[in-house]
């Protein structure tokens, strides 16, 4: 029946091919989308294939991209309430909102692409192995993949500017509009591309996802200013393209041509103080360097993958067999049986029953359970069953072990129903008041206070490098309070990292669980609009904000005491007087700040305990 089928059928042809170079000539059809030409099948059906597995995949994977999507909407419209509309008007003071507005745009959209990581590592293995056995080329992945995509990307750079936008007061002419979003939507795209080509370099998901966050990092660093030698790094960064052209899109506005004092424009007055000798153009090559920069990024992740040809090689070579380099042998078989040899570690495990010797090495652990399904015994046997043995022998009551005697038949004896009533005694019980027994409250403290020392060797290496690096004041005074700040920052930050796994079922869900309050921790800290600025009826959300107070205690504790004067937007002002009135920060409330950064690793810790002992997201 099989032979009659049509699989059998192209199946018989492409081995007549191979044997015979003029069959496939004759008999080959020239649409078969299992044309095989030497080693890969024809292009044209492995993109149809690998676009139409890559589409069940992310049909599987639905409600990442759905709870994605939706956290983006809820951060827009948070977004929207922190930068009301009302509130922002065309002056030198709220053109730094403006572009904290627009810095935060690009991070939103450039952590967007952190799910991607998991979800791409948990596909690479079976990617590999396809590719060893030549079913497709690399880039038969990779450019699937990033097609796929770029409707995700443009759908999420549509709702962030549709929301926010008109929301936050930009200007309002449409093309404007239009060129917002096509910057967000290249910058989300090459996100995606990022995440891909560090999946692929990576590998390891939990790794993939350290690696990437310090990526955004030196991201963020390079976007700064930069001495000479570093500048290369400001080139290099695709933010640094999407700041510039949001940036130039919006101050070079006409709401923004009034003429100030300097004789100069105020948007290229305030264009000079963040990027000085930028031009118009610069937007429109900003365009095109985003382009380039996507296209290199999707083509450095195929090149990555090792391939076994490309569609130009496939396409290129004759539609003919392969001549082999001797003579084809034709060999039939009749009545054909298969016999499998027994496995050698079954014939020594029926020799070791046979003889009744001791299996060494068979048996490390053992789980003994009573009627009920209650554990009496979980823990490693020892050798000739010597930790077995003297657990037993240490309860009071029980008989001593005879050498001469086998274990197993001693252990059944002394913790059977009849023993247990002799005894007077369960045996379940005593076991889960020994040190055997590790308890889910034991287990929990030690997730939690095993993190410290590694946390505090991590805070003082950081400490060591940057306190003399940076330049800050040399006082022992600060340098603890620098310390202190660094090490609850870090160990909250671990703490809160170890809750989103624990409320999330699986990695990829806590992936995206972490994007969405990293992104909202970074709205509410203070930087990208000072915290008095923030809406009264939304300042709660800047007062549970960890960074919050990360922030108040570094920036206070440096240079809150600094009487040295300023010009801040022109006029002269104490350093200190300048914290106080424009982010909010008090010197005399360092304590406050002190004791919330002690607090917040012992909630976020507690809370841990808590979610991962009542929640539970197997399916039997």
């Amino acid at each position: 029946m099989y032979t009659h089928t049509s699989l059998w059928t192209e199946f018989w042809e492409a081995r007549e091919e191979l044997i015979d170079p003029s069959f496939s000539n004759h008999h080959a059809p020239e649409s078969s989308l299992l044309d095989i030409r030497g080693e890969e099948m024809a292009s044209h059906g492995m993109n149809q294939a690998c676009l139409a597995r890559e589409w069940l995949l992310m049909k599987q994977n639905s409600f990442i991209h759905v709870f994605k999507s939706g956290q983006l909407v809820v951060i827009a419209l948070v977004t929207m309430t922190v930068f009301k509309r009302t509130q922002m008007t065309v002056d030198m003071v709220h053109s730094n909102y403006y572009m904290g507005s627009l810095f935060y745009s690009a991070i939103r959209l450039m952590t967007n692409g952190l799910a991607e990581l998991p979800l791409t590592g948990s596909r690479l293995p079976i990617l590999y192995k396809q590719r060893d056995l030549y079913f497709y080329p690399a880039w038969s992945y990779t450019v699937p993949a990033a097609i796929l995509k770029i409707p995700f990307s443009f759908l999420d750079a549509v709702l962030w500017t549709a929301l926010t936008y008109y929301a936050i007061s930009y200007s309002p002419e449409p093309e404007r509009f239009f060129h917002q979003l096509l910057i967000l939507f290249l910058l989300h795209h090459v996100s995606v591309s990022q995440a891909h080509f560090i999946a692929s370099v990576v590998r390891d998901p939990s790794a993939a996802v350290s690696f990437n966050v310090s990526t955004l990092l030196v991201m963020y660093l390079f976007g700064a200013s930069l001495p000479a030698w570093l500048e290369w790094g400001f080139w290099i960064s695709p933010l640094t393209y999407t700041q510039i052209g949001a940036s130039l899109n919006e101050f070079h506005a006409p709401r923004w041509e009034k003429v100030s004092s300097s004789n100069a424009t105020m948007g290229q007055q305030f264009l000079r103080s963040h990027a000085p000798g930028r031009s118009q153009t610069t937007i429109s090559h900003q365009r095109v360097s985003k382009l380039k920069g996507e296209d290199s990024t999707n083509m450095t992740h195929g090149q990555e993958l090792p391939h076994v040809g490309t569609s130009n090689d496939v396409s290129e070579r004759k539609k003919k067999g392969i001549v082999l380099p001797f003579e084809p042998i034709a060999i039939s078989f009749e009545n054909v049986q298969d016999y499998v040899d027994t496995p050698k570690e079954r014939l020594e495990l029926e020799d070791i029953l046979r003889s009744k010797k001791p299996m060494p090495g068979y048996l490390l652990t053992l789980i003994l359970m009573k009627r009920g399904g209650r554990i009496i015994y979980a823990g490693e046997l020892g050798k000739h069953s010597s930790k077995l043995i003297q657990y037993f022998e240490e309860i009071p009551g029980v008989p001593k072990f005879n050498a001469n005697r086998n274990p197993a038949t001693w252990m059944l004896e002394v913790t059977g129903p009849s023993a247990e009533a002799q005894l007077g005694s369960d045996f379940a019980y005593l076991y889960n008041k020994s040190h055997l027994c590790c308890t889910s409250l034991a287990e929990r403290t030690e997730n939690v206070t095993i993190e410290i020392p590694y946390i505090l060797l991590q805070s003082l290496l950081f400490v060591t490098i940057t306190y003399p690096a940076i330049n800050f004041y040399w006082s022992a005074y600060k340098m603890i309070w620098y310390f202190y700040s660094m090490f609850c920052t870090l160990l909250y930050f671990n703490y809160f990292g170890m809750l989103a796994v624990s409320l999330s079922p699986t990695f990829e869900v806590a992936s995206v669980l972490t994007s969405l309050c990293f992104t909202l921790m970074d709205l509410f800290t203070g930087f990208i609009i000072p915290g008095p600025q923030i809406p009264k009826w939304r300042v709660w959300s800047y007062w549970i904000c960890p960074m919050v107070w990360s922030l108040k205690a570094l920036v206070t504790s440096q240079y809150g005491d600094i009487k040295k004067e300023i010009s801040v937007f022109g006029e002269p002002k104490s350093i200190s007087a300048f914290l106080k009135s424009y982010y909010g920060y008090h010197h005399e409330k360092l304590g406050v700040a002190a004791f919330v950064l002690f607090s917040l690793p012992l909630v976020f810790a507690l809370a841990f305990a808590f979610f991962i002992a009542k929640l539970n997201f197997q399916r039997r």
